[in-house]
């Protein structure tokens, strides 16, 4: 729907109680604020989503996704 600022809205105010659901949504927030052309705002929230979970498969999704925002932005020595 391209309502990016809004779900960052809703996002911050989700309550990050479980681990995999609270990682999904730190990871959706990093989402749309790719979307929204902040990609250091992205990076940072993938990060923090792969940091919140400390799972097998929430932690390598946003590591990856985080990886491949640095490669895209030429910061091969980052992670």
């Amino acid at each position: 729907m391209g309502n990016f600022q809004e779900a960052i809205d809703y996002l911050d105010k989700y309550s990050k109680k479980d681990k995999v659901l609270g990682s999904l949504a730190i990871g959706a927030t990093g989402d749309a604020y790719v979307e929204l052309g902040d990609v250091e705002k992205g990076i940072s929230k993938y990060i923090e989503a792969a940091d919140f979970a400390k799972n097998s498969f929430n932690t390598p999704l946003y590591l990856m996704k985080a990886g491949e925002l640095y490669e895209l932005n030429g910061k091969f020595q980052k992670l």
